[in-house]
């Protein structure tokens, strides 16, 4: 998705051209709205959170059975944060105890951008002047999730490709509640094989759980919980 969290390394809602499943982190069941934004702790210079990680791997039925493994921690920190009048910028850097660092493009990792409006992803491989440059251009149907969290879905392009009208590979970016208060944002991309992430936030703990996933013939997912 052009300068957004990107697919190749912004879980829950295409099974695209592949046929890859993913499960959802989602926590289950349904809260009261929180007070304010969600995402505020996402903004805090020196927040930190540590997950406890696993992997499960999902290969094609026909080569053996899904497995699921511990796969150490992770510790996201607030690297950065400014604000910039009524819109908050904040880059999130995580490190990984073994070989499942999410990269720049799975959330928690990333530049995140926040107004009035809602919350923005940014892919953390970007300078900080390029996602300057994008915040002047913000697209509402690339939001992640409104300040007053509400559930939404916007799907963008084309799975089976793109063209002149429109970008090449679909993306899906949506919002849903959770447990406890939680609000989980997601982002999916399908060009024949998909990939994407989830991350749960809840008010004043920010970061709650979340995973990666990439699937083609078989699906690898990573998922965290806070610890």
């Amino acid at each position: 998705m052009p300068s957004l969290l990107k697919p190749l390394l912004f879980v829950t809602v295409v099974a695209a051209a592949c046929g890859g499943k993913t499960s959802s982190t989602t926590p289950t069941g349904t809260t009261p709205t929180p007070a304010g934004p969600v995402y505020l702790p996402l903004f805090e210079q020196g927040r930190s959170w540590t997950f406890a990680l696993s992997t499960k791997t999902t290969p094609p039925s026909d080569m053996g059975e899904p497995s699921t493994d511990d796969a150490g921690t992770m510790t996201c920190t607030v690297a950065m944060a400014h604000d910039m009048g009524a819109t908050k910028m904040a880059k999130v850097v995580c490190r990984a105890s073994g070989d499942t660092d999410p990269g720049d493009g799975n959330a928690p990792s990333g530049y995140w951008v926040a107004t009035p409006d809602g919350l923005w992803g940014f892919d953390g491989s970007q300078s900080m002047d390029q996602v300057h440059a994008e915040i002047g251009k913000l697209d509402p149907k690339t939001m992640l999730i409104a300040a007053a969290p509400a559930e939404r879905r916007q799907e963008l392009g084309d799975a089976d490709g793109g063209g002149d009208d429109g970008p090449e590979g679909l993306s899906v970016y949506a919002a849903k509640p959770g447990a406890a208060g939680a609000w989980c944002v997601s982002y999916v991309f399908a060009l024949g094989d998909e990939a994407g992430w989830e991350m749960c936030l809840a008010a004043d703990r920010g970061i709650v759980a979340g995973s990666w996933f990439q699937a083609g013939a078989t699906v690898v997912e990573t998922s965290y919980v806070a610890k």
